[in-house]
């Protein structure tokens, strides 16, 4: 028989057994407990090839029900991938040709009708037919009829689903993320290149599939009556020849998240901001009871949408899921914002994560998502179809004999405690990513409050991170940033001595100016010099300054008076010793405290207030991206004086290692400073009697 009219025949078969299946069905319940009951007396052995061999005795003998299915890996070499992910997509892929020597019109006389879902082939037949049957399905697993044409067709939908989906914004974020958790090698990370698809020739498929359906990794499950004694004789009849092989599945490690991580992209591709978080919870292999999670997801999903869409209206739309196919293996939660209050959404998901742990959710609430999850498991016919793949699964998946058989009871029975135990299991927002889509610079200050249990990583669409807000991020972290921008800890503390020589204008609030000539002097062990010249034009006048701190002893001399300064005079001019005074604050006893996220003539800035043992208070602003200080406000009790100094002009040594501000604008009431740094020495060696104090 020609093949093409062999499969046509069979299309309509098929589209007539539909049919009459449809029928059937119509007549019958949806769902018949008593049905779904017998499934905990199904009965379960090997062959020697490896083959699992399921038997429910239905004590119907006009005819059987047989089903096969092959388990293959999750995670594979890397070359198998492509072949695959072919074989998933021919899976759900409707029809099939038959092996040679078998034809429709021979099937139909028999009383033989197969059919195919993306469970695998399963047939029913005749009480008579069970060895015929047997030996069909033997010939489906190991003589599989596989055109080229449906090989081709599988490949277009891969390429199609890859090229339009691989392209949007929120397909390339929600791979970063879970590049996060899995690693860029995880094959759901992968993208198929059109050249790779079309790479895949026939010959290469069926050499995957030569290579993975094997006995030991396939199911076969008869639902009829006969003995298990009986079924294994024609089991091994007609399945125990096909040769046992090695199934070579490749590992995977899941990447430990140690610390709550929030993983931000600066876009919002969907024109609102909506909160992704991962809860990732296994490795494979492993046991996940998907349904019964199910429920806790139901009752997540009600206690945040009572909490953020009723009562705080912060979102607008909540939905939950877990992934549990072996390979991604975590659980997603989607609030979509309604307001962009990035702190307050998330401090709301923190609670009622803890909420559900201690026990406290509406009882009411509980008992709808039973409600729900019952409801929606009695949507399933109890056909032979259905209970067929439920035995198959309870298998595959480890799970008790009784575990669907008893569904409703366990659903209907969880409890508080319940929750509870499932929550602590799944929910842990310390080892989960919140994934954000958002502004970066508008949700600075939302930041300064989350970093305070997360650490934060601002992700470019390839994949690199850009910019990161450690976790416990505050003031001395600004202060630190500071320091490693204008050269880092180990480049200032390898300066000895440095030699800073300036001029000023001083310009008087009565119009008048003086100006400045000086130098300040920096030399090892906290020493520090400072002398200045002030000279009133056209008066020839000069006022002479000297500052001196010898590493504990304090010493100012100008025209009005020499004095050894004590006190508060001490701790302040202390304060100047050190070239870099950053590095010190925190030995000085320092308090850091970053308040808030601004702008600062067109930059981003983090604002700083410094207090200290001196009583002053400093307020700063540093450059979000350099990290460089531009401006800060000094307010002492030591003078009771109020200033402002802007930075500017930033500039780097010879050697390139220190950035260093060549104009400093001093502002007071009474006076506007301009001070221009002239030259930064660090080579010349200070004279160490400039910096003795003589009482």
């Amino acid at each position: 028989m020609n093949c093409n009219n062999q499969w046509l025949k069979y299309l309509i078969l098929l589209i007539i057994s539909g049919f009459l299946s449809v029928f059937s069905y119509a007549q019958k319940s949806q769902f018949d407990l008593a049905q779904l009951k017998q499934i905990k007396n199904y009965k379960s052995f090997q062959l020697e090839n490896g083959l699992t061999v399921l038997l429910l005795n239905n004590n119907d003998s006009t005819q059987f029900f047989i089903r096969a299915y092959t388990n293959l890996p999750k995670y594979v070499a890397k070359n198998n991938r492509l072949p695959l992910a072919i074989d998933n997509e021919i899976r759900n892929l409707k029809g099939f040709l038959l092996p040679s020597n078998w034809t429709v019109q021979s099937l139909s006389e028999l009383d033989i009708k197969p059919d195919q879902d993306e469970n695998g082939f399963y047939a029913t037949c005749g009480s008579e037919r069970l060895d015929t049957s047997l030996f069909f399905f033997s010939e489906l697993f190991q003589k599989p009829v596989i055109e080229s044409i449906v090989i081709e067709k599988a490949k277009r939908n891969i390429l199609t689903r890859s090229d339009s989906i691989s392209k949007l914004p929120e397909d390339k974020i929600d791979k970063i993320t879970k590049s996060i958790i899995y690693g860029l090698d995880h094959p759901i990370l992968k993208k198929y290149n059109p050249v790779e698809i079309n790479g895949v020739s026939r010959e290469i498929y069926l050499d995957f599939y030569n290579r993975f359906y094997k006995p030991n990794n396939s199911f076969l499950i008869v639902i009829g009556k006969i003995t298990e004694d009986s079924l294994r004789i024609l089991a091994n009849k007609n399945l125990g020849q096909w040769k046992k092989k090695e199934i070579v599945e490749s590992n995977y490690k899941l990447i430990p998240i140690e610390e709550p991580k929030i993983v931000f992209f600066d876009t919002i591709p969907t024109g609102e901001t909506n909160i992704k978080i991962l809860f990732p919870f296994a490795l494979y292999p492993y046991t996940f009871d998907s349904e019964k999670a199910e429920l806790l997801s139901l009752l997540f999903q009600k206690v945040l949408t009572e909490k953020l869409i009723t009562q705080m209206k912060l979102a607008k739309k909540i939905d939950a899921r877990f992934e549990s196919d072996k390979i991604t293996g975590n659980y997603q939660l989607n609030v979509k914002l309604e307001k962009d209050s990035l702190n307050l959404v998330i401090q709301a998901i923190i609670e009622s994560i803890s909420d559900l742990k201690a026990g406290k959710f509406p009882i009411d609430d509980l008992n709808l998502a039973k409600k729900q999850i019952v409801d929606d498991f009695k949507n399933h016919e109890t056909n032979d179809s259905y209970l067929s793949w439920l035995i198959i699964n309870t298998e595959r998946s480890n799970l008790s004999k009784d575990y669907y058989a008893d569904f409703i009871e366990s659903i209907t029975a969880v409890d508080q405690a319940g929750i509870q135990t499932f929550t602590a299991k799944y929910l842990n927002y310390n080892t989960a990513l919140f994934q954000i889509p958002g502004h970066w610079y508008q949700s600075l200050n939302e930041f300064i409050k989350l970093c305070k249990q997360f650490r934060i990583e601002l992700y470019q669409l390839d994949g690199q991170i850009k910019k990161v807000i450690p976790k416990g991020f505050n003031g001395f972290s600004v202060v630190d940033n500071y320091v490693t921008a204008i050269g880092g800890i180990d480049n200032i503390q390898k300066i000895k001595d440095v030699s800073i020589k300036y001029g000023a204008i001083y310009e008087l609030a009565t119009g008048n100016n003086l100006f400045v000539d000086g130098q300040m002097l920096h030399k090892s062990e906290d020493k520090y010099f400072e002398e200045s010249r002030m000279i009133r034009p056209k008066k020839d006048t000069v006022f002479l300054n000297q500052e001196v701190f010898d590493g504990s002893l304090g010493f100012d001399s100008s025209m009005q008076q020499k004095k050894i300064l004590k006190d508060l005079d001490l701790e302040l001019l202390k304060y100047k010793s050190p070239f870099v005074p950053e590095i010190k604050y925190k030995e000085w006893g320092f308090k850091a405290n970053l308040v808030k996220a601004d702008t600062l003539n067109g930059s981003y800035v983090w604002v700083v207030v410094l207090d200290n043992p001196a009583k002053q208070k400093m307020v700063d602003f540093y450059d979000v991206d350099k990290g460089l200080r531009l401006k800060r406000n000094i307010e002492d009790q030591a003078y009771f004086n109020k200033r402002v100094i802007e930075y500017s002009k930033y500039q780097r040594n010879e050697e390139k290692e220190i950035l260093y501000p060549f104009l400093k604008i001093i502002t007071t009431n009474d006076a506007v400073i301009r001070m221009l740094i002239r030259e930064v020495d660090y080579k010349t060696k200070l004279n160490k009697k400039l910096f003795e104090i003589v009482q």
